[in-house]
């Protein structure tokens, strides 16, 4: 019942980031990145219809009123390949022209739609009863979480990898946020298949739905948050804190050089101290960096000090 509240948690979570990011999408279909923010949408989309057909008390009573067993088990799969699909979409238009991102995609969509193909047919001769001990079970279980296991692999490397050239922040953060969470996607991935192994082998493993259930809770939740953190993030002041963080820590890192131009020139250097400049004094829209400093130690500082200068900056 716990596990089953954390994934409703980040159900609703998903369903309103989907409405948030579908306000957007209608106002700006027709702009520049308008095919990553569509990818986007059904992302959260299907991360939402992902989390309900999660729950273990919305299974029993879909499979109750449909009468075929494990047919919710069945489009939780389907549904969560295509959400990693849709996140290879969404990354690939975020990170390489259009056209190019399209040719990329269609060879992603062809293997999705061959290991739907055989996910469908093997469930039609083989969908055993799943429980609370055995949230994954059936030889149909094995191309799906091969496919999931390769889609999230391939999520990480690309996020990360944009994160690593993206200029806004809070953009830079949400991608390592997803990144993360797809690790622990990885983790509650790796979690199901040694539970589908050891019930096939007749192991005598622990149950691990729990567990499960616990990892993948977590990282939809991190997941729903990272992907919308540029949007809500500046709304509640999240961006100012972190260009405030990063002045500050920039200025830190200016004090030995700072030292050095005061103790040689005290008249000129010693009125505007380099971390209140940087942190109190924000509406002046600039801060001491370090070529200013560098331009006043290379004016201000004696010749036979400037080897100092040059020391006080690489340590």
């Amino acid at each position: 019942m716990v596990s089953d509240a954390g994934v409703l948690v980040a159900a609703v979570l998903a369903w309103a980031a989907f409405v948030y990011k579908l306000r957007h999408l209608r106002q700006r279909a027709a702009g520049p990145g308008a095919p990553a923010l569509r990818a986007l949408v059904t992302v959260l989309g299907l991360s939402a219809i992902l989390a309900v057909l999660s729950a273990r008390m919305v299974a029993v009573a879909l499979d109750s009123m449909l009468g075929i067993t494990a047919l919710t088990r069945l489009a939780a799969n389907v549904a969560s390949m295509g959400t990693c699909l849709a996140i290879v979409a969404w990354l690939l238009f975020l990170s390489r022209p259009e056209a190019q991102a399209r040719a990329r995609l269609g060879l992603h969509v062809r293997v999705f739609t061959v290991v739907v193909v055989a996910v469908v047919v093997l469930f039609c001769f083989d969908h055993p009863p799943v429980g609370s001990d055995n949230e994954f079970a059936g030889a149909y279980t094995y191309p799906f979480l091969l496919y999931v296991y390769y889609g999230v692999a391939a999520q990480v490397g690309l996020a990360w990898r944009y994160a690593s050239v993206a200029d806004v922040p809070l953009l830079r953060l949400g991608l390592r946020t997803v990144s993360f969470s797809n690790v622990l996607g990885l983790g509650a991935i790796t979690i199901a298949f040694g539970s589908v192994v050891g019930d096939d082998l007749h192991l005598g493993l622990p149950s691990s739905s729990t567990l499960f259930k616990s990892v993948y809770a977590v990282g939809s939740t991190l997941f729903v948050l990272g992907m919308t953190l540029p949007a809500w993030g500046p709304r509640v002041g999240l961006e100012s804190l972190w260009w405030r963080v990063m002045r500050w820590s920039a200025s830190r890192r200016l004090r030995p050089l700072w030292a050095i131009v005061t103790e040689s020139c005290p008249g000129r250097s010693r009125s505007r101290d380099p971390e209140r400049v940087a942190v109190r004094e924000p509406t002046q829209r600039r801060t001491t960096s370090g070529r200013d400093l560098r331009r006043l130690a290379a004016t201000a500082v004696p010749p036979h000090a400037r080897g100092r200068e040059t020391g006080g900056t690489t340590s």
